[in-house]
């Protein structure tokens, strides 16, 4: 995936008149996985893993925003991403812990569907900006390793790629229930659209035009 080319092209095909009556819009937006990564929760973990634990992506998306009905709309963009989240393990036959501390640029891609009930799609890889990422912590020297190694792709847990998000228990900040798609248009709408448990959030700030 390469952002700004796709955005160059989506305004070129604005410029020739295709799609018709499409928009250029732009929305500050977050990305937030709070909690700790792990196979599966236990009280073990629970226990162990800081409250603040959270892997957060932020910045701006642009989006071609067609009048045609129930069209998919593709918001692209690089965000900024600060990682200070745990990894919980098995070391021999007692739980650890590994933290992994890290920024990084992303590229990502949020798909919101053109039908009721669907959403939105939320793909991401690293961008082309420095990366660092450090994990601490009691697990192995092996497994600490790999986690660091794995960041900012996140191949070992706590990637953003692949994430579907809901709608249906979005609100926006009077508390009223939102969804992507409304009178046959989808669109980011501003917001917070909640994750179930293990589940990344996504958060449209504003919009900025």
């Amino acid at each position: 995936m390469n952002v700004l080319p796709a955005i160059a092209f989506a305004a070129g095909l604005a410029i020739l008149g295709r799609p018709a009556a499409a928009q250029m819009a732009e929305y500050e937006v977050e990305l937030r996985y709070t909690g700790y990564v792990a196979m599966a929760a236990s009280p073990e973990c629970e226990a162990l893993a800081h409250a603040n634990s959270s892997d957060v992506l932020t910045g701006v998306v642009k989006g071609m925003e067609t009048a045609g009905a129930d069209d998919d709309i593709m918001y692209l963009g690089t965000l900024k991403r600060t990682t200070a989240l745990d990894f919980c393990q098995m070391r021999g036959e007692a739980w650890c812990i590994a933290t992994l501390t890290g920024s990084a640029d992303m590229q990502v891609e949020i798909e919101v569907y053109g039908e009721s009930d669907r959403g939105a799609y939320v793909k991401a890889e690293a961008g082309t900006g420095p990366a660092h990422g450090e994990a601490k912590g009691n697990c192995s020297p092996a497994d600490m390793r790999e986690i660091q190694q794995d960041y900012p792709s996140g191949g070992s847990g706590g990637s953003p790629s692949g994430q579907p998000i809901d709608d249906a228990q979005a609100t926006d900040a009077q508390g009223r229930h939102i969804t992507f798609y409304a009178a046959g248009h989808a669109r980011l709408r501003v917001g917070t659209y909640r994750s179930d448990p293990g589940g990344w959030a996504l958060r449209v700030i504003r919009k900025i035009r």
